[in-house]
């Protein structure tokens, strides 16, 4: 698997605006879109699992390293190692 934004070079060039670099750029640079009376992200949420895109860019880089196993064991639920990963969701 592979994922990421797509973005448009010229509108982006247009609005002068740069790559963003870490979650906070990111965040910020959205805003700056949306300032501009545009539109910054598209999801995909016609079909249930297209939702899943951006959870598991997300978790992939913020669950515990072991939560798979852990949860598979019955050692961990969400609770307590989620809460990042779900506020980053919902912001977006």
């Amino acid at each position: 698997n592979a994922s990421g934004v797509i973005y448009n070079t010229e509108k982006f060039e247009e609005l002068g605006l740069e790559v963003p670099k870490t979650w906070d750029e990111f965040i910020d640079t959205l805003q700056k879109i949306k300032d501009a009376g545009e539109q910054p992200l598209l999801m995909t949420y016609k079909d249930a699992w297209t939702a899943n895109a951006p959870w598991n860019s997300i978790a992939a880089d913020l669950a515990p390293e072991s939560f798979a196993d852990d949860r598979k064991a019955g050692k961990t639920t969400f609770v307590g190692t989620h809460e990042e990963i779900t506020e980053k969701y919902l912001t977006l």
